[in-house]
């Protein structure tokens, strides 16, 4: 309980910036999205994959070359939101760990969500918008070019997984299934999610 109380000043300052921290990096998360849908969308326009498929790396990798490049642009946002995300989701972590699992253990599940919670809050900040652009490159590749409709589409995808991975943390969980569904689905998921939407948009290049 004196933790919480010592803490508490930095729970209100982080409930308050961490809006701002999120916005900036749902915006650069959209940015590496739209751009990869419309750069797969305008080398289909151009018919100028040609180029990609001669050569000699694989089509997915070079696909992840240009996602990572994508997101590569908004990095200094992205720094950004690193240290805001590690200054600021300490004392919400600890607060919610202390009150849910506190009292058991002997305070050590909190000690674990804790650090747990950090590792991804950080690691997400890199691997979700590898995902966006990754999904943005597979749509714009399964999209007709002549339709502007996959980067649209890449941002619903990426609201609606938001959405769901948060809804995930609403629910009745004991304490390693929250870890699970806290810390370490939101890293391994997009990772996934990325390297299956290359490799889908290369097998669709492929198969045209």
């Amino acid at each position: 309980p004196w933790l919480l109380t010592l803490i508490m000043p930095a729970v209100t300052v982080s409930l308050f910036l961490l809006p701002v921290a999120f916005a900036m990096y749902a915006r650069n998360m959209t940015g590496a999205a739209l751009c990869a849908a419309e750069w797969m969308a305008q080398e289909q326009r151009n018919q100028t994959l040609d180029v990609l498929r001669v050569t000699p790396r694989p089509l997915w990798s070079a696909l992840a070359s240009k996602a990572a490049a994508e997101v590569w642009r908004q990095v200094e946002d992205l720094n950004v939101v690193v240290i805001a995300v590690g200054l600021l989701t300490m004392p919400v972590l600890i607060v919610e760990y202390g009150i849910l699992y506190g009292s058991q253990a002997g305070g050590w599940h909190t000690v674990i969500g804790v650090i747990a919670g950090m590792f991804a809050s950080c690691g997400r900040v890199f691997l979700e918008p590898i995902m966006a652009a990754s999904v943005g490159v597979f749509l714009g590749a399964v999209t007709p070019p002549i339709r502007r409709s996959a980067g649209t589409m890449t941002v619903a995808l990426m609201a609606s997984y938001f959405g769901l991975i948060n809804l995930a943390r609403l629910l009745p969980l004991d304490f390693w299934s929250r870890v699970a569904v806290e810390s370490i689905l939101p890293v391994v998921l997009p990772a996934a999610i990325a390297i299956a939407a290359l490799r889908g948009a290369a097998w669709a290049l492929e198969r045209d």
